[in-house]
């Protein structure tokens, strides 16, 4: 018995040794799958009041999120430039970390244009760390998001096509100010020049350019009174090209309005007198007819 006691008692040891290891085993095995399941939110940071100052602190950005902030993007193939200036606008807003950059940036370009600018991107992960963009502790997410606007830059260099540009005319019924905004669209996307952030004094090459393809562009009959208009008006600024042309197109309108004008006085005068005609016409006629049919029946 107490052999048999004994002999229990081990293996009642050694079962329980062996659950313990079995437990330990399973624990361990399932830990790898908890931190495989993990999420590690690295989402783009917000602006935040803070106890005693403005913060930064993470919110949850889903791919859908991504693209709709993203959409006022340009096109990088149609505006390279404008789309990493524009780029560096929108991590200056949003603040996402650099891998939550890279994310945006393959949703937004697809796979053939991110396969231009994604070798050359860095491998570590930089994220804000302070409101202020210019902060110190900023340097290496700010040199990140510059290197990848230049980058961009280099990959989707501008593209030249001034016959776009000379076939962007005004069509019939289209406003001079909606003609103007789908030129200046047109022109910044083929005419392979620089719009500068500050015009100046005097016009510079880019809106010279863009001026005379406004003034070819236009309708014949505003292009014509603009000219008579303005005469200075092959050195002009597009902005007073614009008034003049505006001016033009009202013009324009008020004659072809006049004679419908005209018309509509004319037939409002002409109409209480023909009213009146009538009228007068109806009293003759219902007094005849009854001094008739009085004599009548006196008669009778």
């Amino acid at each position: 018995m107490l052999e048999s006691d004994g002999d229990f008692d081990l293996s009642s040891d050694t079962l329980s040794e062996s659950d313990e290891e079995e437990e330990e085993e399973e624990f361990e095995i399932s830990r790898p799958e908890k931190r495989k399941n993990r999420v590690s939110i690295t989402a783009p940071m917000v602006e935040v009041m803070g106890v005693n100052s403005i913060e930064l602190v993470y919110r949850p950005w889903n791919l859908t999120d991504m693209k709709e902030a993203m959409a006022h993007l340009p096109n990088p193939d149609d505006a390279g430039d404008r789309f990493a200036t524009e780029l560096m606008t929108f991590c200056q807003e949003f603040s996402p970390t650099l891998n939550e950059l890279k994310r945006l940036m393959m949703a937004k370009l697809g796979g053939m244009n991110w396969h231009k600018i994604s070798a050359e991107l860095p491998a570590v992960d930089h994220r804000r760390s302070h409101v202020n963009w210019q902060h110190a502790s900023n340097d290496g997410y700010r040199a990140a998001v510059t290197g990848l606007t230049e980058t961009v830059r280099r990959a989707f260099p501008a593209r030249i096509d001034m016959s776009r540009v000379s076939h962007c005319r005004q069509e019939p019924g289209e406003s001079v100010q909606v003609y103007y905004e789908r030129l200046y669209g047109v022109f910044c996307k083929h005419s392979g020049l620089k719009e500068p952030t500050d015009r100046g004094d005097r016009p510079t090459t880019w809106e010279s350019y863009l001026a005379n393809s406004l003034l070819n562009g236009l309708r014949p009959e505003i292009s014509q009174a603009v000219k008579h208009s303005y005469i200075e008006w092959t050195e002009g600024r597009v902005s007073t090209i614009m008034k003049h042309a505006l001016h033009a197109e009202d013009e324009l309108r008020v004659r072809k309005e006049r004679p419908r004008i005209k018309e509509l006085q004319l037939a409002a005068v002409q109409r209480p007198q023909r009213f009146s005609s009538n009228e007068r016409g109806r009293r003759r006629g219902r007094f005849s007819g009854n001094k008739g049919g009085h004599n009548s029946d006196k008669n009778g």
